[in-house]
This record gives C-alpha cells, structure tokens and sequence, in this order.
C-alpha cells in the first residue's frame, strides 16, 4: 500500500534519460515504486497527466544565507521547484567571522541578505552558522567557502598581500573547512578583500580546493575586463586542475559586442 500514488506525470528523473510517463507512488516521504501502479493500491491520488515530475532542482548560485536562518519556508524557491541552495556565493558570506567583525560582515551584507545585528548569536564557523540553519528550513542546504571571509581572518580588512606564512595559515582553513563538508571556493573578485587578491594568491588558494575535488565558483574580476577576468579563471583551472564555474557574466549592450567577445575568448582558448 501507499500513502500517496501520483498517477500519469511526465517524469524527468535527473539521469539523462528522456522523459517518460509513468506513475509513482510514495510511502510517507520515500519514492518507493515507479511504473504503472492502480489506484486501489494506496491512499491519495494525484492526477499527474500533463504535468512534469522532476527531482527538486538546485540553484547553485544563492543569496539566501541570511534568508534561510530567518524563514522557516521561502514559498517562493519552493513554488520554482527548487529545493536545494548553494549558499556562501560570491566569496561574501556570514561565516567564517570573529566576534570582533561578525557585526561588520552582517552590516556589510545588509543589502544583499537577511540579517540584522540582533541576530548575531556568537556563531564563528561555516560548521557553527550551518548547524543554526539545521532543520530550520524546508530547504537543503549546501555550503561553499567564501574567500572574503577566509582572507580577512587571515589578513584582516587591509589591501596589503598575504606574506608566505598567511598564505600557508589561508590555505590550512580551507582544507579545514573543505573536510568539513563545504563544496567548494567562491570568490567575488571585484568585491571587498577578495579585490585585493592576486591572481598567484587565488592560484594558491585552489590547490588544496583541487586536491578536495571541490569547485572555483566565481564572480570573476570584471574590473579587470569581462574577457580578461574570465582568462584568469580558466587559467587557475588549468594550473591548478581544480573544476572552474564562471558564475554569472556581465551582459554586452549590443549583439555585436556580444559576438565579438565570444570570437575574441574562442580564438583565445585555442592559441592557449
């Protein structure tokens, strides 16, 4: 018997097959069968028909973190079908922090995220701030690194280069925080800190995320040019060997530029 039976749903089941019809049936909040199940079999009944039943989607790039701690159930993502945030994006986030510039990072995030200062409740880990939002939220939650952070516990707010030993102390955090569970590096390269990076730092940083088999999600250096910014990043994959993931990319105010600066990165990518 089951609890619930959806019946004729057009099922994309995240493997690559193609879609296919078929009913499903649940027993409390477990897909227990697949194929075709006659209504007499369980308790509710869902008609399916012209409509598409997926796995929950994941939206990998995510300024929910204040959100999630705040709201037991963003209605939403939900109504989108996404039941997955990839937080901590942009290398911005509200942890690692001190107690001494927690309720800096909450006023510097002030109009991207959800906090405010009388939230702050002493927590200083990405490990201390996901246990906060454990069973809290009807969303999962997957956790990236986000440099900002990292780099101003390790050097503070200043612009000044990381000395051979604050390399190695940054580099120790995040094959901690890698053990701990988190996905991967983000970077906001045009972002606060994080901007004073070089690009032999940030190639520094990826080595123990590649060891890890983790990921370089970035907001790359659009200061530095669209097209130079995106060169760095796919240099520091291929020096590095870790997985790059160009976050988002700044839009062209023209077709022609557009096509102009795709043609400029293909002919780049050949040559290198």
């Amino acid at each position: 018997m089951f609890d619930t039976i959806i019946q004729s749903a057009t099922i994309v089941d995240g493997t690559g097959s193609d879609p296919y019809q078929a009913d499903l049936g649940l027993v409390d909040d477990r897909i227990v069968a697949i194929g075709n199940i006659p209504p007499v079999a369980g308790g509710q009944v869902v008609h399916g028909r012209g409509k598409w039943l997926t796995p929950g989607f994941i939206d990998v790039h995510t300024h929910m973190d204040g959100w999630l701690l705040k709201t037991p159930l963003i209605e939403s993502k939900l109504r989108q079908g996404f039941t997955t945030e990839v937080i901590m994006s942009d290398g911005i986030s509200y942890a690692p922090v001190s107690k001494a510039n927690a309720h800096q990072w909450i006023l510097y995030l002030r109009a991207l995220n959800a906090l405010e200062q009388c939230d702050y409740r002493g927590w200083e880990s990405i490990p201390e701030y996901m246990e906060l939002l454990e069973g809290r939220n009807a969303q999962n939650v997957l956790t990236q690194i986000p440099y900002a952070n990292v780099r101003v516990q390790t050097q503070g707010w200043t612009a000044a280069p990381l000395d051979d030993f604050q390399q190695v102390e940054l580099n120790l955090r995040l094959e901690k925080a890698m053990a701990e569970g988190a996905c991967g590096l983000s970077t906001g390269l045009d972002y606060i800190a994080q901007c004073f990076a070089t690009t032999e730092e940030l190639r520094s940083a990826c080595e123990p995320i590649a060891a890890a088999g983790g990921l370089y999600a970035t907001h790359v250096r659009y200061k530095k040019g669209t097209l130079q910014g995106v060169q760095e990043a796919v240099e520091l994959g291929r020096q590095t060997g870790v997985k790059v993931h160009v976050s988002h990319l700044k839009g062209n105010s023209s077709a022609e530029r557009a096509t102009r600066f795709w043609s400029t990165y293909r002919q780049w990518l050949c040559k290198t």
